[in-house]
């Protein structure tokens, strides 16, 4: 769950800079600064690209430890073989997401940072009364 929240949280900051974006290029009357938004919002996608997660190492933790100097019995190897499992699981699972958010916040940054100034320059910063 911790995840999952943090990947909301980057979407979220990813809106906040785009919007930052674009309210500075309405208010500096620079289309640029909408586009240079773009390219923030694809670093912080790469940022959580890169950001590791602890999750495969958190649920070894907790995998109970093979018995020292002797042959682990049929019980043991069946909860460590539970427990591979179950880290097996939560990696699918944290990867599914991870791609719907990371292909969220790249392609939109991306598109924001290829065409922002174009819309910036074209729709924005016409409504701005400083710019006209």
């Amino acid at each position: 769950m911790p995840h999952r929240i943090r990947l909301i949280s980057l979407c979220i900051a990813a809106i906040f800079i785009a919007c930052g974006g674009a309210y500075l290029a309405y208010a500096d009357c620079n289309a640029e600064r909408f586009a240079q938004a773009g390219a923030v919002v694809v670093a912080v996608a790469f940022f959580a690209m890169f950001v590791a997660r602890d999750t495969p190492r958190a649920t070894l933790a907790d995998l109970p430890p093979p018995p020292p100097g002797q042959r682990p019995s049929a019980e043991d190897l069946e909860k460590r073989q539970e427990g591979i499992f179950r880290i097996i699981t939560v990696q699918l699972e944290v990867a599914g997401r991870e791609k719907l958010y990371l292909a969220l916040l790249s392609v939109s940054g991306t598109l924001i940072w290829a065409f922002g100034e174009e819309l910036a320059g074209r729709w924005l910063l016409p409504l701005s009364a400083a710019c006209g």
